[in-house]
């Protein structure tokens, strides 16, 4: 399920990548990112190579618009260290339990070689399997604070559902980092 805040994700996770090189959407579920990069990038995205990952083979086959879509686990990537650019991950972290949530920063950090950006709620936020997919079930929760200890840069989007929110200019929870009326966090990483 698309809601505004996975696409607002994937824009601002967007704007922090690269645009050129190769790109990898660790968990690229039915494929949105693709959507993002090409309508960012105004349908010129000649220098990205998209790579999309996802171990749900229906939404990987509904994954158009990558160069290449492999089916894997985001916790053992088929790639050597480094050799990946950019790395996006939008909305996955919180469907791994927490000890394949490090697996899974800890794989994409090995085979990236610029910039990681990631999403995830904050707080727990209870999500059952849906279109038979056993991967949609919400399995762990992450804090800013964890993330920033493992040296992301965190930042936040509003929480939509929550009335009242627009009275805040979107500005100053981005920019602020106000987590008392977001719902996401936003998470970069420069990689060595």
């Amino acid at each position: 399920m698309v809601s505004l805040g996975n696409v607002l994700a994937y824009y601002f996770c967007f704007a922090r990548l690269p645009r050129k090189g190769r790109i990898l959407d660790a968990g690229c579920g039915s494929g949105l990112f693709s959507f993002v990069a090409s309508g960012a990038g105004r349908g010129k995205r000649a220098d990205m190579e998209l790579i999309g990952v996802d171990v749900f083979l229906p939404y990987l086959k509904q994954a158009l618009g990558y160069d290449h879509r492999i089916q894997c686990s985001v916790y053992s990537l088929p790639f050597r260290d480094k050799q990946i650019d950019a790395v996006v991950s939008v909305e996955v972290l919180e469907h791994l339990t927490k000890e394949q949530g490090f697996t899974f920063l800890n794989e994409v950090e090995r085979v990236c070689r610029g910039i990681v950006a990631l999403s995830t709620p904050i707080g727990f936020k209870s999500r059952h399997e849906s279109d038979d997919n056993p991967w949609m079930k919400h399995r762990s929760s992450w804090s800013p604070q964890e993330l920033k200890n493992m040296g992301y840069s965190v930042r936040f989007l509003p929480d939509f559902a929550k009335k009242g929110w627009f009275f805040l200019p979107f500005a100053v929870i981005w920019r602020l980092r106000i987590p008392r009326v977001a719902a996401t966090i936003i998470a970069f990483k420069h990689i060595k």
